[in-house]
């Protein structure tokens, strides 16, 4: 695709770096790939061009690029998935960023009352209708956390992307659906405990116990599993801020 010259030049990096009080580029390209998402040139469940390519589309470096993902990613409209690219999931802000904690009368315990409904009816039903394919992306992710290597902040996108492939094996669209509505906000949390010792750790661990649950079909043992993970995540939060 061949580039307009004055949207080059609105977007290029080196229009920026000599101005001061000019909007990032990264949320100037964000803005525009919304607007094209909002559009209908990227629907809902599709997957967006590589980092390269979008890159080279809009005239930016890979880095502006993938920080612009990363902005409409915590706005609810992409989803990355490990080994597969970034998907588009909303044509509408879900989750934003806000705290929903402090908006619209929810507090952090009505948040995780309804995560753990959601993780435990989310893990039942994956145990019971889980594919091959299924068990084959948890197992990729996990292998991808268990890296001493993997970066905090992947490792808390590989956390993000197991509970997103838990909601999509249990086969139910409007359970993955409001899964997806709160999951940034969770998103938020895991980052504020990741650094508590033997946090890594004790996430990695209760997925394994999960998966291996969902891999074997055992329904009360998933279900289990995954209520007593995010309990532990809530308590942790808890201590935190106390």
């Amino acid at each position: 695709m061949r580039e307009d010259p004055a949207r080059l030049a609105v977007l290029s990096d080196a229009g920026v770096s000599g101005r001061q009080g000019r909007t990032p580029l990264s949320e100037r390209v964000a803005r525009r790939l919304e607007g094209r998402i909002v559009g209908g040139d990227h629907p809902v469940g599709s997957k967006l061009p590589s980092e390269t390519v979008l890159a080279a589309e809009y005239g930016v470096g890979r880095s502006s690029m993938r920080e612009a993902i990363r902005i409409l990613a915590t706005e609810g409209y992409l989803r990355p998935q490990h080994g597969r690219g970034v998907f588009v999931i909303s044509t509408r802000p879900t989750v934003g960023g806000v705290d929903l904690a402090l908006t619209g009368g929810y507090t952090v315990t009505d948040l995780f009352e309804a995560r753990i409904a959601i993780e435990g009816a989310a893990a039942e039903l994956a145990a019971k209708r889980r594919t091959d394919h299924h068990c084959e992306f948890l197992e990729s992710i996990l292998s991808a956390a268990a890296n001493p290597n993997t970066s905090t902040e992947d490792f808390i996108s590989l956390d993000g992307q197991f509970h997103h492939e838990i909601a999509q094996a249990s086969g139910n669209p409007l359970l993955v659906r409001i899964w997806e509505s709160i999951a940034d906000q969770f998103t938020e949390y895991s980052r504020k405990v990741i650094g508590l010792e033997g946090r890594r750790e004790r996430a990695h661990a209760d997925h394994v116990a999960i998966a291996r649950a969902v891999i074997e079909g055992d329904r009360d043992a998933a279900r289990a599993r995954a209520v007593d993970h995010v309990v532990a995540v809530q308590q942790e939060l808890t201590r935190l801020r106390q």
